[in-house]
């Protein structure tokens, strides 16, 4: 999904290892802004600053964002599911669970690692009581869920 995020980019500035870091440092960036959001949306204004201060300072977002590589978007996918769930929880309207299962669902085809967001945005609305958040992010995810279903049982030996 990496790949397909950072086409666009690559079109636009050329395709050279200098291009595809550069792109990988965009990336970079939208895990300093979504850590922002996310921390926003969970700890107030402050919080999120001073998360993104972190998030922008970290060893790990640092090393991944220069050396270009596409596990950079991991930590965006993860604050994506946790931001939309809180922010349909407190505001109950549909961008915010759509932007969290789309992002859920993309962690499915991301990295074995991400392969729990689904699971982690149904039990986070689940566990605040947001009934529908649950049945709209079953519903919602269940095309992605059939599409990486059958994506590993062709690939069982893997």
């Amino acid at each position: 999904v990496y790949h397909y995020l950072v086409s666009p980019l690559i079109l636009l500035i050329g395709s050279n290892y200098l291009q595809y870091k550069l792109a990988s440092v965009v990336v970079g960036g939208g895990v300093v802004l979504v850590t922002y959001l996310t921390a926003k949306e969970w700890a107030g204004g402050r919080g999120g600053l001073i998360a993104s201060f972190v998030a922008a300072l970290s060893f790990w977002t640092i090393v991944w964002a220069r050396t270009g590589n596409s596990q950079i978007i991991i930590p965006v996918w993860s604050g994506l599911v946790l931001w939309g769930a809180e922010r349909y929880r407190r505001t109950n309207k549909a961008k915010p669970i759509v932007i969290a299962v789309l992002s859920a669902a993309a962690g499915l085809f991301t990295y074995p690692q991400s392969f729990v967001l689904p699971v982690v945005l149904i039990l986070l609305l689940a566990l605040t009581r947001s009934w529908k958040g649950v049945v709209i992010a079953i519903v919602g995810l269940l095309p992605a869920v059939f599409l990486w279903g059958g994506i590993v049982k062709k690939n069982l030996d893997n």
